[in-house]
């Protein structure tokens, strides 16, 4: 075996390890996912410049475990940021009202209801209280 036929073969061994190790984890995941329950208690200005993106309908922030999303009616939702699948940060999506998750397309409702899958556990989700400028989130 010449050294061009070697490292060939080393290079698809070891995409192949690599591929198998990613399908058994998602996999791991997807059947027994465990997310731990956030208690969150927190208070934040909607003119702090870290929160900017709230005061647009479809802007959302990630703050303390949790996304917090403005919606196309001006009210704002909380839910877990992790999605329960694998753990990626999910993200808002103002057209459909939902939070989807970037890693393996999961899709949660508003409410954190698991809409399409891998994922089979909802987002927690946490009340939003506003008086004026500030915005209360808490479980």
């Amino acid at each position: 075996m010449d050294r061009k036929e070697f490292l060939i073969k080393l290079g698809i061994g070891a995409a192949a390890i690599t591929f198998i190790d990613t399908l058994q984890s998602c996999s791991k995941q997807a059947n027994n996912p465990t997310p731990t329950k956030l208690n969150v208690n927190f208070t934040f200005l909607l003119t702090d410049p870290n929160y900017s993106a709230l005061n647009q309908s479809g802007g959302y922030v990630y703050s303390n475990g949790v996304v917090i999303a403005k919606t196309s009616t001006n009210s704002y939702i909380a839910v877990a940021q992790a999605c329960t699948h694998a753990g990626c940060n999910v993200i808002y999506q103002l057209q459909q009202n939902d939070f989807y998750c970037p890693c393996h397309s999961s899709v949660f409702n508003n409410t954190g209801g698991v809409v399409t899958g891998p994922a089979t556990v909802a987002l927690q989700l946490f009340n939003a209280a506003v008086t004026g400028n500030s915005v209360h989130i808490y479980s």
